[in-house]
């Protein structure tokens, strides 16, 4: 990002913060090695070796797709045979 933020009150400074802490895991996730996915609502990493990284980092869901969202998480992992996964929140 370019933007520089020099006013708290802005309404994207959460954005902003929320999307620049994700930056290395977009760095890794554009290696063979790791795979990076975000939309919208939902932030995940995934490497090939079970470790502390693989996981959701970050979650913004809504009572419409919240059930979607999690079936979509859970079967992403599953499908690569992971039986567990970090999830760090973002509020």
């Amino acid at each position: 990002m370019t933007k520089i933020v020099k006013d708290c009150s802005d309404p994207d400074l959460t954005k902003i913060i929320d999307s620049s802490w994700f930056e290395p895991f977009r760095v890794w996730g554009s290696t063979p090695y790791a795979e990076a996915y975000e939309d919208k609502y939902i932030k995940t990493m995934t490497f090939p070796d079970p470790h502390g990284y693989n996981g959701i980092f970050s979650a913004r869901l809504t009572k419409d797709n919240i059930e979607e969202k999690i079936e979509e998480s859970v079967a992403h992992f599953k499908s690569r045979k992971f039986r567990a996964l970090a999830r760090w929140i973002s509020m």
